[in-house]
């Protein structure tokens, strides 16, 4: 067996975790850790206690003694030379199980793990698209109470316009407008009928003064026949 199949460590891994450790490199990564998936940046061991250190040290007395305790931790690894990396250390660490959404979902995270645990890697992290999705849920929420309020609205502005046509000021209106229309249909039925007796009238009046000429003829002519006898 080879020596990295005995150690049960990804010789690649452990070389970027080293040079994270003497030169500070700055390397995202996505960990694949027993089913598990870690993403973040790695952190050199000394940046890790000493970060670690700073959460503690605005503490009780408790946590300002482990605060001294991981920086003096910090120092030691510092001393350190030609020691293998047995641990992974990153920051701005997100955890993935079966889920879109990580954990911790927010603020910054630090991660330490053991090399021999990890599974595989690649370089590159992945970004939380549980806050993105949080965003478009709002979004579409919002858009969907906008929709409702305007469907609302426009259903109050009809319902007003029924009770505005059902209130009794619009009845008297609508029964005065009502009575104009009869009072006019009437006032011209009779003007019709004004009419009809006048052309009523002018015929008889013309139908007399044609059957008064005739006796008028018939008068003239009879004396011309008694005046000749």
């Amino acid at each position: 067996m080879s020596k990295e199949q005995t150690s049960g460590k990804d010789n690649i891994l452990a070389f970027l975790v080293q040079a994270t450790n003497k030169h500070d490199v700055s390397i995202d990564i996505t960990l694949n850790v027993n089913g598990a998936i870690v993403t973040g940046t790695i952190l050199s061991a000394k940046d890790y206690f000493v970060r670690l250190s700073e959460t503690f040290e605005d503490g009780s007395e408790v946590a300002q003694q482990l605060s001294e305790k991981f920086a003096q931790a910090g120092e030691a690894i510092d001393t350190e030379d030609g020691v293998e990396a047995s641990f992974i250390h990153l920051k701005d660490a997100k955890v993935f199980c079966g889920s879109n959404k990580s954990t911790p979902s927010k603020g910054e995270a630090l991660w330490r793990g053991a090399l021999s645990d990890i599974n595989g890697f690649y370089l590159d992290n992945i970004p939380d698209s549980g806050e993105d999705d949080e965003e478009e849920s709002d979004n579409g929420d919002y858009q969907s109470l906008k929709d409702k309020n305007s469907k609302l609205t426009d259903r109050i502005g009809k319902l007003e316009e029924m009770i505005a046509k059902l209130s009794p000021n619009n009845k008297n209106d609508d029964k005065s407008e009502d009575e104009t229309e009869s009072d006019e249909k009437q006032d011209s039925s009779e003007e019709t009928s004004n009419d009809d007796e006048e052309k009523e009238k002018s015929q008889k009046k013309s139908s007399g003064t044609k059957s008064g000429s005739t006796k008028t003829k018939k008068k003239a002519s009879a004396k011309k026949t008694a005046k000749s006898e």
